[in-house]
């Protein structure tokens, strides 16, 4: 799925496209993946200065850090995923946050 992603030249559409790869692989179970693929959208999302997508693939990262009880990483990124949330005035992206926050 990333290499398909490497061949679009739309820096966001890139970034979503290996941001909904970590969600199925949370789906899959393959935690470790979606950590990977979490922290490439990261990567990806700051290149395009698609904020509100930073914010999001570092929740994705977090929920990943939580299924590999990585519980300090997730904290942290959690809380990066809450402040840029709140940053971009998304309610449903500071929810989620919560959401991960108090599975930690």
């Amino acid at each position: 799925m990333t290499g398909v992603a490497d061949r679009l030249e739309d820096e966001r559409k890139r970034a979503e496209v290996v941001f909904e790869y970590a969600w199925l692989a949370f789906w899959v179970g393959d935690f470790a993946e979606m950590e990977a693929a979490a922290g490439r959208a990261i990567d990806l999302a700051e290149t395009a200065q698609q904020q509100d997508l930073v914010g999001k693939a570092y929740l994705a990262l977090a929920w990943a850090q939580i299924q590999l009880s990585e519980h300090e990483a997730a904290l942290s990124h959690a809380q990066t995923a809450l402040e840029l949330a709140q940053q971009t005035g998304d309610p449903r992206a500071q929810k989620s946050s919560f959401d991960a926050l108090a599975m930690i």
